[in-house]
């Protein structure tokens, strides 16, 4: 089965302590996200599987769409030529497309494991907020003086704002 190794280890967990030797990132500047486009007429005029509709249409509300990561007309037509293969796969139930299919979809980070390769994560907002608050909490207190306890501020700010 091929593949691209294994996933990056966390930048914690790593065993080298030097810095990383790749290159420097490039980037893009686009105007806006491009709008993805209905799936195209098949060349044999056959209709496309649910399957494959329902693909298409996953990729319009991910995660990655809404990032930037599938933002130009190039990578709606990238997914466009995949979205054949995926027709192949599992409308016609050619099997022999899967590898290449797979590996097209990593691209965009369609597994867990793609996503480690690819160095993407989903930030969960509800636990970034709460740790923000409990920063700005820390924070507060470290610039109180000690006689001075944190009830006491708190309540302070409450009459003030009364």
């Amino acid at each position: 089965m091929p593949g691209n190794g294994p996933p990056p280890k966390p930048g914690s967990i790593s065993q080298q302590k030097k810095k990383s030797s790749a290159p420097p990132t490039t980037v893009l500047t686009a105007e806006g996200h491009a709008v993805q486009p209905p799936l195209p007429d098949r060349a044999n005029g056959q209709p496309w599987c649910e399957a494959t509709k329902t693909w298409w249409d996953t990729w319009k509300d991910s995660p990655q769409h809404k990032a930037g990561i599938i933002a130009t007309e190039s990578d709606w037509q990238y997914l466009a030529d995949t979205a054949l293969l995926h027709q192949a796969v599992w409308g016609d139930g050619e099997l022999k497309w899967l590898a290449e299919l797979r590996l097209r979809v990593s691209a965009y980070g369609a597994t867990y494991q793609d996503r480690l390769k690819l160095r993407l994560t989903f930030a969960d907002t509800t636990v970034a907020e709460g740790k923000a608050a409990q920063s700005t909490e820390r924070r507060q207190r470290r610039q109180m003086p000690k006689n001075v306890t944190a009830e006491a501020v708190n309540d302070n700010a409450v009459d003030s704002a009364e």
